[in-house]
């Protein structure tokens, strides 16, 4: 039990030492975990043997090990789903296309976006790509244009970096994706 307790100290010392970035670090927040489950371990094996020194209840250490391993493998699973969506450049579960398109909408002469895709190479800040729908513009409103809809996505949907290509086009603005004409396309 004295080393039981001298590992709680430790693993909660260390958890809190590093428990600020875990939020945005993939790479931070299963040491994080770690640290946490070594603290809740030692913490219970302690209860557990307090418990079991006065009761006798030895059905208590195997029950209160697999309830440990239980809650580690909980959360080895979160961290794993998250780092294979990353590698994956899936889409976050919280991704909102249809208000991130009809908030793009809103810029002074973007008719649409088309074909976006939004995705993150760490757990934060995210990216995304797509094709904007502009009428006939110079180059200086299509940078205009390129630069409000970069600030609105940032501000709005923490997007840090956005690779948005203007065109005009024939696509319908109102479409999330821009169906292209086969015979358009082989006549190009």
């Amino acid at each position: 039990m004295f080393v039981g307790l001298v590992a709680v100290v430790v693993n909660l010392v260390a958890a809190l030492l590093i428990q600020r970035p875990i939020e945005v670090d993939l790479n931070v927040r299963p040491v994080f975990i770690h640290f946490m489950a070594d603290f809740g371990s030692s913490a219970a094996a302690v209860i557990t043997g307090v418990v079991m020194y006065f009761t006798g209840a030895d059905w208590l250490d195997p029950l209160v090990s697999v309830f440990i391993g239980f809650v580690i493998a909980c959360s080895a699973w979160r961290i794993l789903r998250q780092a294979v969506d990353i590698v994956l450049e899936s889409a976050p579960l919280d991704v909102d296309l249809i208000a991130e398109v009809k908030d793009a909408q809103r810029i002074t002469r973007a008719l649409g976006v088309q074909d976006p895709h939004d995705w993150s190479l760490t757990a934060e800040p995210r990216t995304m790509s797509g094709h904007v729908l502009t009428d006939d513009v110079p180059l200086s409103t299509a940078n205009r244009i390129e630069r409000a809809l970069s600030e609105l996505l940032y501000e709005q949907y923490w997007i840090a970096y956005a690779t948005l290509q203007l065109e005009y086009v024939g696509c319908d603005p109102g479409a999330l994706y821009c169906k292209i004409d086969e015979t358009a396309r082989l006549q190009h």
